[in-house]
């Protein structure tokens, strides 16, 4: 039962079905970067590694659990809504959906995985093009949290899981770690563009990806039972999902969700609460793309000039909003939180921020051009 109408409310969904052929499963502006390929770190900075092989030793556990049971195995709720018609924006569940995929697209590279199951994983990667003259491939999970994003994924479907030629060079795990980067500088493949190394939820694919091919590897050498695990991670482990209505009830629910549950930083939960503020006839407007857009620019300028020993640019961002309400709100001591929630006009508090934004890249300009030494 792979194609289905739509996603109900309180039913619960294979991953076959959760990527029907019928509708689109997308990430909205609001998420944060898809972190889980990347090494994370505790409150006092000490290396914990990062999250998918134990989310992939997990999944192994329970696949050899279930393999005497016809019933589902449960991965808990995702939540979502409908918009536009046809799309599904995820509000929380797209650290596992994400994982799920990419493992799907590695069972499909897999040599020892059945051509059956292999065309079920495909039907999972994939949406057939609406137009019939120029069948394109087209990515069944779209992200819109920065257009880089978007256009990898569809070069990833593409240009590696559905070819038999190209492949991902990757550093060792020790590498990957040191250098927070997981493609080798002199081979990468031509599809693979310079941009990508700026976007942060590239990078924790490209790690995924290596984290995920190397337990395939390590765990998996006969063709019965590598087959038999693709076919639970396509149609036996199963999530219920919850529809949330609207965008704003669903920007609502990523704060309180992931300020509860899986920790976020003050700075990831920052724009959707902005955003979910927001007056209704703001939301809707032209302003709220223009808000999603200089978001996504301050981001990868904080991406850019991270420090070298960082994995994620949450710091400086954290730095630069903070020094935003030092300056503008006289605070001495600041909870972004809180403290941006209590300003009086949000819209033209979002439209000072990159005005001050700019500022700053000016003035970092102008430091970087005095420094640089002089030719006589």
């Amino acid at each position: 039962m792979k194609n289905i109408a739509k996603l109900e409310s309180g039913k619960t969904y294979t991953l076959s079905q959760i990527f029907s052929e019928n509708f689109t499963i997308a990430v909205p502006d609001l998420q944060r970067d898809y972190c889980w390929g990347l090494e994370t770190y505790d409150k006092t900075g000490h290396q914990q590694g990062e999250l998918v092989s134990g989310f992939l030793t997990s999944l192994k556990a329970k696949w050899k659990d279930s393999t005497n049971t016809d019933k589902f195995t449960p991965m808990g709720l995702i939540y979502g809504y409908e918009w536009p018609k046809g799309t599904y924006q995820l509000c929380d569940g797209q650290q596992r959906i994400t994982t799920f995929y990419l493992l799907a697209g590695e069972l499909y590279k897999n040599n020892l995985v059945s051509d059956e199951i292999k065309q079920e994983l495909r039907s999972i990667l994939t949406k057939s093009s609406p137009v019939d003259y120029n069948p394109l491939i087209l990515a069944a999970l779209q992200y819109s949290i920065r257009e880089t994003t978007l256009y990898f994924l569809s070069d990833l479907i593409e240009n590696y899981f559905l070819s038999t030629n190209d492949h991902l060079p990757f550093y060792n795990l020790e590498d990957r770690a040191k250098y927070h980067t997981v493609l080798n500088a002199n081979g990468r493949p031509v599809w693979y563009f310079m941009e990508y190394d700026n976007d942060p939820t590239i990078q924790a694919i490209l790690g995924a990806i290596y984290t995920i091919r190397k337990f395939l590897k390590d765990s998996f050498d006969n063709p019965e039972s590598i087959t038999s695990f693709a076919e639970a991670i396509a149609s036996k482990f199963s999530f219920i999902y919850y529809d949330m209505g609207n965008r704003l009830l669903g920007e609502e629910t990523f704060v309180v969700l992931n300020t509860t549950g899986e920790p976020l930083t003050s700075t990831e939960n920052l724009k959707p609460l902005l955003i979910a503020n927001l007056s209704s006839e703001e939301e809707s407007s032209e302003f709220s793309k223009l808000i999603s857009k200089q978001w996504e620019e301050r981001e990868d300028w904080f991406w850019k000039h991270k420090s070298a020993k960082e994995l994620t640019s949450d710091e400086l961002s954290r730095d630069f909003y903070t020094w935003w309400l030092i300056a503008h709100a006289n605070k001495e001591s600041v909870n972004l939180i809180k403290d941006y929630q209590s300003l009086p006009d949000l819209k033209d508090t979002i439209k000072n921020i990159h005005k001050f934004f700019f500022s700053l890249v000016s003035l970092t300009q102008c430091l970087k051009h005095k420094m640089m030494p002089r030719k006589y």
